[in-house]
């Protein structure tokens, strides 16, 4: 799913000769599934807290199989839009319900190291889906790589029908609506955080491109290998840092890890030379991987078991909050400033996040054996 999200960056230029389709219908079509799957995981996420964690995933990914099918037969834009639309309306259902799944299956002292796994498996999307999808274009055709997504459905469906206890999840008793948790400080000021730091990260890596290029560091035809081994990274920061974060408690790696991101992306804008941008892109990538996984645990505790999946797809919608403002505000600043101008500002963005974990969010250092707080 994390694929499909990304996955027109890799075949686009096949894709848009294929069907003749204009810069902006294309924009529209990368946009649209990350839309469905924000209104996917929010609409959905009461009803993942209300019927369980498993109903939720069949449904979603046998929906995403059905919408994948349809990359196969769309012939026109509108086709092809509609089906962008469903997969990702499933994903962000599927994703929602998968995150919840997870809390709900591991103690909260183990729960940075099994989110790490989740998040790790999401990154590695790019440096390895996307060269496969790019390979399957070139060589055969850009509707190939969907082959790949069908038959991952149909295997996890029966996976996760076996795996996953029908009751896994399923809340007894929900009183009132279930975004009754945004009546919470903490909610809201993770929510707020998750938003200025994921739209900072990503404005940066949108924008960085044309600066390498702009000043000699890197070729655009030559920047995949950038992008590969960050994701790399990425994945295995998220992988082996899991468990560092349980050891040291989910809200003080946060914390931390988000003041050395932001002084990370600080010190991207200085580098001079290739080797020095990978001497700092390279952990920034790790650690701020690392973070995704810490915070993905730290807010599923934030709330009752029985508001995790509205949890988890509030904290979807933050994300692409910060993904659809922030980078607005990096073109203003680059435009009228310059790429490194940017990054201090970025890094300000981080500051502001730490700080309203900090001051909002209680300490969770103090987990008994079972991972239950104080």
């Amino acid at each position: 799913m994390s694929l499909n999200a990304n996955v027109l960056a890799a075949i686009g230029s096949w894709l848009k000769t294929d069907l003749a389709l204009t810069e902006a219908a294309f924009g529209q079509l990368a946009a649209a599934a990350g839309l469905a799957g924000t209104a996917g995981a929010l609409l959905l996420g009461p009803l993942v807290d209300r019927f369980g964690r498993r109903a939720p995933l069949l449904v979603g990914i046998s929906v995403f199989a059905l919408a994948s099918a349809g990359y196969l037969v769309a012939e026109s834009f509108e086709a092809l839009i509609a089906v962008r639309l469903l997969s990702g309306f499933a994903g962000g259902a599927v994703t929602s319900s998968a995150a919840a799944a997870v809390a709900d299956l591991v103690p909260y002292a183990r729960r940075s190291a099994a989110m790490g796994i989740v998040t790790g498996a999401i990154l590695l999307a790019v440096p390895i889906g996307m060269p496969i999808a790019q390979l399957l274009a070139t060589h055969s055709s850009w509707r190939a790589v969907f082959w790949l997504q069908i038959v991952a459905a149909i295997v996890a469906v029966p996976a996760i029908a076996l795996a996953l206890t029908s009751g896994l999840g399923r809340a007894e008793r929900i009183r009132g609506t279930g975004f009754a948790v945004l009546r919470r400080r903490e909610v809201l000021a993770a929510l707020f955080s998750v938003a200025l730091y994921t739209g900072s990260f990503f404005a940066a890596t949108q924008f960085v491109g044309d600066w390498l290029h702009g000043t000699g560091l890197l070729q655009r035809e030559r920047q995949w290998i950038v992008w590969i081994l960050l994701g790399v990274f990425a994945a295995l920061g998220s992988f082996l840092f899991g468990r560092l974060a349980d050891h040291t408690g989910k809200r003080r790696f946060v914390l931390v890890s988000t003041l050395l991101v932001g002084a990370g992306l600080a010190a991207l804008g200085q580098c001079s030379g290739m080797a020095s941008f990978a001497l700092v892109g390279i952990p920034v990538a790790a650690v701020s991987a690392a973070r995704s996984a810490a915070l993905l645990a730290l807010l599923s505790d934030l709330v009752p078991p029985q508001n995790r999946g509205t949890m988890m797809g509030l904290r979807a919608a933050a994300n692409n909050l910060g993904t659809g403002t922030v980078p607005a505000l990096a073109g203003f600043v680059i435009e009228v400033g310059s790429f490194p101008v940017f990054l201090f500002v970025a890094a300000g963005l981080c500051v502001v996040a730490h700080l309203l974990v900090w001051r909002f969010v209680a300490d969770d250092r103090h987990v008994g054996p079972a991972g239950a707080q104080r």
